[in-house]
């Protein structure tokens, strides 16, 4: 008997949500003009290996475009040029160990669309975390620390797609 009702509740919630805005976080709308990319980044191996180009590679699927491995084919191109990763100590103990630190990750990218017009010239986004630890949780500093960077990544590509949108309308 009440299953109706709850069928109804559940629909009408549904409408609600869908009403007022909400979206997943980390969801963007793509413009057309990023239908196809194709992402421009160091592959070389020189250097420290970064793991941002295939999140951010996933991050532009989810959202809806195709990254292509031709640039002649590309909508657009979305040069990654660099990442850097650094940890300031905010707080430490009375025995000079650290406990905790603010680690901040900064991507330099550019966009360009397929006529040639840059439409975002090279800029940094800039991501900060605060990252605290106990004693006892030592084993799983490491851990916590590829966690919070995995994180960070996560962001500064809806970041960059939030700015690119922002850009192209």
């Amino acid at each position: 008997m009440h299953r109706p009702y709850q069928l109804i509740r559940v629909c009408l919630l549904l409408v609600l949500i869908a009403g007022c805005g909400f979206r997943l976080r980390g969801s963007v709308d793509i413009p057309p003009s990023l239908a196809i990319v194709y992402l421009d980044y160091d592959t070389s191996g020189v250097g420290v290996p970064s793991e941002f180009p295939a999140v951010f590679k996933r991050k532009l699927e989810t959202n809806g475009s195709t990254v292509t491995t031709d640039p002649a084919a590309a909508t657009a191109t979305v040069a990654l040029l660099g990442e850097r990763v650094e940890q300031r100590t905010t707080g430490t103990t009375a025995d000079d160990e650290v406990r905790s630190f603010t680690m901040t990750l900064r991507v330099r990218y550019s966009v360009t669309l397929a006529d040639g017009t840059e439409i975002i010239e090279p800029e940094w986004v800039t991501n900060s975390q605060d990252f605290i630890y106990r004693e006892a949780d030592i084993l799983g500093r490491a851990e916590g620390e590829r966690l919070v960077l995995q994180d960070m990544r996560e962001d500064a590509a809806t970041s960059i797609l939030q700015r690119i949108q922002a850009v192209v309308g």
